[in-house]
C-alpha cells in the first residue's frame, strides 16, 4: 500500500505554516484506478507505468508516493501562480536544489495547463499545451520527485521561494508599532500574518496598545509591510494597520542591524 514519506511529510508542513493548501501526497481512488502516477508506490502501480520507467525512478522505486499537489497560496490562485512559476524558473536555471524534481504540471494564467518535463535532467524543458495535464491544474500544481530522493531534504527550494522569491527586504528600520483601532468594530486592525499578503492566514491578532518591533521594511506586491518575529518565526504587518511610536524609526537600532548585515557579507 502506498505510503507519505517522512520528507514529503515535512514539506506539507511547512507549506501549510507557510500560507500554502496542500492537497495531498498519496493519490485517492482516481489516481489508484489509473495506475501511473508519482502520487502512488510499487504497489498501486501498473506494470510499466510512466513514473516508474525512468532510471532513476527505477532505481528508487518502493511502496512511498513521490509527489505534492499544492492550491492557494498565501490564499490566492495568483499567489499558487506566481510560487509555480519561481519554481520551474528554478528548474529550468538548474538550481541545484531542484535536482530531484521530475516535473511540475501547472498553470501560469488559469487556462493553459504546461509542464515542466525534467526526464533528461536539468535544466529539462516546459511542455506547452494539451495533453500536458488535466484542467484541474488550472487552479492546483502538482510537483513529483524522481523516486530516488525518497529520503532526501524536500524543504530547501521550497524555504528558497519564501525567502526569496517574493520578499525583498528594501530597508533596514527599527521601529515601534501599535495598532490602529477598526472604527467599524472597535477592534484592533494588528495583525501578524504568515507571508506578505492580505489573504495570507492570520498568525496573531496584536491587542490595541500593545508595542510590536520591527526590523524591516519590506516590498511585496500586495501593500507596504513591515518585518517582525512572533513566537520564534518571521511575521509580516501591513504598514497601513499600524501607528508608529516614533516617527522616522530608531536611528540607534537601525546602525546596529546594517552593521551586523554588512558583517554577514564581509
Amino acid at each position: 500500500m502506498t505510503f507519505k514519506p517522512a520528507t514529503l511529510g515535512a514539506l506539507e508542513t511547512m507549506l501549510r505554516k507557510r500560507g500554502v493548501v496542500t492537497l495531498g501526497v498519496v493519490g485517492d481512488a482516481n489516481h489508484k484506478a489509473k495506475k501511473f502516477s508519482y502520487h502512488l508506490g510499487a504497489n498501486d502501480l501498473a506494470p510499466g507505468a510512466s513514473s516508474a520507467s525512468l532510471p532513476r525512478d527505477k532505481a528508487g522505486l518502493s511502496n512511498a508516493a513521490s509527489a505534492i499537489d499544492i492550491g492557494k497560496a498565501g490564499g490566492t490562485i495568483a499567489g499558487l501562480r506566481s510560487m509555480s512559476l519561481w519554481l520551474v524558473g528554478e528548474c529550468l536555471a538548474g538550481a541545484p536544489d531542484a535536482g530531484d524534481i521530475r516535473e511540475i504540471i501547472f498553470s501560469a494564467d488559469g487556462q493553459r495547463v504546461d509542464r515542466w518535463d525534467g526526464r533528461n535532467g536539468l535544466p529539462g524543458v516546459v511542455r506547452e499545451g494539451p495533453g500536458q495535464g488535466d484542467n484541474s491544474h488550472r487552479t492546483h500544481t502538482h510537483v513529483s520527485f524522481f523516486r530516488d530522493s525518497e529520503a532526501r531534504d524536500k524543504l530547501s527550494l521550497f524555504r528558497r521561494y519564501f525567502e526569496e522569491g517574493t520578499v525583498k527586504v528594501t530597508l533596514i528600520k527599527g521601529e515601534d508599532w501599535t495598532p490602529t483601532r477598526n472604527q467599524a468594530t472597535g477592534k484592533s486592525n494588528g495583525v501578524l500574518r504568515a507571508v506578505p499578503d492580505r489573504a495570507a492566514p492570520i498568525v496573531a491578532t496584536v491587542e490595541l496598545g500593545e508595542v510590536i518591533r520591527s526590523i524591516a521594511e519590506v516590498k511585496s506586491g500586495s501593500g507596504n509591510w513591515r518585518l517582525t518575529k512572533r513566537d520564534g518565526r518571521a511575521v509580516y504587518m501591513l504598514r497601513s494597520d499600524w501607528t508608529p511610536k516614533k516617527q522616522g524609526g530608531d536611528p540607534a537600532v537601525d546602525a546596529a542591524l546594517g552593521a551586523y548585515i554588512d558583517r554577514l557579507g564581509a
